[in-house]
């Protein structure tokens, strides 16, 4: 409880909350913190604010973490800052609310940007009286429609209303997807507003790369264990490697550990196993022959026992009891935050990336061959799968696919092709797989990179492939 004599500092730390972006706390909210102002600490902390602070806001805040977390972050030097274990049951109601919230994430990282902060609501630029006034808003975008000119009309909304948008080819032009939220900057009409500019939430032109760390990081996925097509002989020169180069402390595994049970028609006479159970205990007896000392992330795929829409939550011990016995593995979600050593990964499967690519013509032949391209665009729209309806995403109150905070290395796997990139400072990785091509990737063309991983010094942020198809890679050493 704040007594009188704090209440100067009480009203100067308020100031100092709504500084950060926040226009309204409700009242619940404000008791809460007059009743506990450490609150004040964690809301200024925290690596998202909205722009309305809530109850339920404050009470997600503050949730603690466990003591085996607590421990885990002491003794082994990383920490996982985001992860995806406590949901609510869908309703029509949390349908809208997810709308809501990605909303309120993104639209408050527009806010910041300079051309955005006189950003008005759109009732207010539908009472404009058509006299071309240079206007910027922001807004989700509900359609898209192509005009015959080579112009677009892009409807877009906020909670206050619906708007037109005439858009020119210019930058951005062909990157718009529905259910994104955009700034739009130009001159209103009635109902309208001819666009000038369209800014992206997007990143800092210069992320730096912290000077925290000291050891390497090899990214992977898609190891597909089960699969008659998983290369053993890869995998066991991958294991061989890691073993001898003591530098690599951190494994980070993005999804599809398993090939799964029932994915698709006739799937069975393409396993080496029965059950979904068999395949993770198959797994971790792999995973067991690596080095105790070796810290290993393991999140989950669309071929995984998770749930099949996005976010998925960490796969269910009931499943994989011997992968949970092992000390050394953490079990996450997709998609996770984990720092290591004051690196920050997001880690994410990437399932959303076959819509995503089909949806953008800029990377639409080019996606699964060059996937750090659509990674970019990713990174640019602050959202991991921004088309709802194109892939399974869960309609949670909060949307966990904001892309905040940001990353130093964004890594995703789903695409079975390996390659580094770099976007305004941020490494991005998409890791290779042990799965050898399918009769499916053959019939769409796809070219995986199966044994091909990604490893990272986590001192410099420099990133090197290592092709574990080749018979000499174990004479390759970071010593050399």
């Amino acid at each position: 409880m704040i007594d009188s004599m704090d209440e100067k500092w009480f009203k100067k730390e308020i100031q100092q909350v709504f500084n950060k972006g926040v226009r309204v706390i409700y009242e619940d909210a404000l008791k809460m913190i007059y009743e506990d102002a450490s609150l004040i600490k964690a809301i200024k902390e925290s690596d998202f604010v909205p722009p309305e602070i809530t109850g339920s806001f404050l009470k997600g805040l503050t949730k603690p973490i466990s003591e085996k977390q607590e421990k885990e972050k002491q003794s082994n030097g990383y920490e996982v800052t985001k992860n995806y274990d406590d949901w609510e049951p869908a309703t029509s109601e949390s349908f809208i609310q997810y709308f809501v919230s990605r909303y309120q994430k993104i639209s408050s990282l527009l806010w910041k940007r300079q051309s955005l902060k006189s950003a008005i609501s759109i009732v207010n630029v539908n009472r404009a009286r058509g006299d071309r006034e240079r206007t910027a808003v922001i807004g989700m975008v509900k359609g898209i429609r192509d005009l015959k000119s080579g112009k677009k009309i892009v409807e877009i909304e906020d909670p206050t209303g619906l708007l037109s948008v005439l858009l020119p080819p210019i930058s951005g032009y062909d990157e718009i997807v529905p259910d994104e939220v955009l700034g739009v900057v130009g001159r209103s009409g009635r109902d309208i507003i001819f666009a000038e500019e369209i800014i992206f939430p997007d990143v800092p032109i210069s992320n730096s790369w912290p000077d925290t760390g000291e050891s390497w990081a090899m990214f992977s996925s898609d190891l597909h264990i089960g699969s008659k097509k998983f290369n053993k002989e890869h995998f066991s020169r991958f294991v061989k490697w890691l073993n001898k180069e003591k530098k690599v402390k951190y494994l980070f595994l993005a999804g599809d550990l398993v090939d799964g049970i029932g994915m698709y028609k006739g799937q069975q006479s393409e396993l080496d196993f029965d059950s979904i159970e068999e395949e993770y205990d198959a797994l971790a007896d792999l995973l067991s022959e690596l080095r105790e000392d070796l810290i290993i992330f393991a999140g989950p795929g669309n071929h995984d026992a998770s749930r099949d829409s996005e976010p998925q939550p960490p796969v269910p011990k009931a499943f994989a009891k011997k992968l949970y016995d092992l000390k050394n593995v953490v079990m996450v979600s997709s998609p996770a935050w984990i720092r290591v050593e004051g690196i920050l990964v997001l880690m994410y499967h990437g399932t959303s990336l076959d819509g995503f690519i089909d949806s953008i013509d800029s990377i639409k032949s080019i996606g699964y061959n060059r996937p750090t391209e659509a990674l970019k665009i990713m990174i640019k729209k602050r959202h991991l799968a921004p088309l709802f309806g194109r892939g399974r995403t869960f309609p949670d109150q909060n949307d966990f696919l904001v892309i905040d905070p940001i990353p130093n290395i964004f890594h995703t796997g789903h695409i079975h092709y390996a390659e580094i990139g770099n976007y305004r400072g941020i490494r991005l990785i998409s890791s290779g797989t042990f799965q050898e091509k399918t009769e499916f990737q053959e019939k769409l063309g796809h070219n995986p990179t199966p044994g091909l991983m990604v490893l990272t010094d986590l001192k410099t942020g420099k990133s090197e492939l290592i092709d574990f198809s080749k018979q000499d890679v174990l004479s390759q050493s970071l010593e050399n």
